[in-house]
């Protein structure tokens, strides 16, 4: 995982850009504004997942994480 990355996800929280749509006692579900589009983060006791093109722990989820755990 790179640096920038995790300064990205830092960015978006401080911004306000991450937005929560819903969320249950097992899933979480939240709207990213991120540099080159708007993707949901969907996250449940399997683990999150991101629309945007990544294909890996991008910093969509990791500031989905960072906002609902403590």
């Amino acid at each position: 995982m790179k640096a920038t990355t995790y300064a990205k996800a830092l960015r978006y929280m401080n911004a306000g850009a991450v937005e929560v749509l819903s969320q249950t006692e097992n899933v979480i579900v939240t709207r990213v504004k991120g540099d080159t589009g708007t993707w949901l983060v969907v996250g449940d006791d399997n683990g999150y997942t991101c629309t945007c093109p990544a294909h890996t722990t991008c910093s969509h989820i990791i500031a989905t994480e960072a906002l609902v755990k403590p």
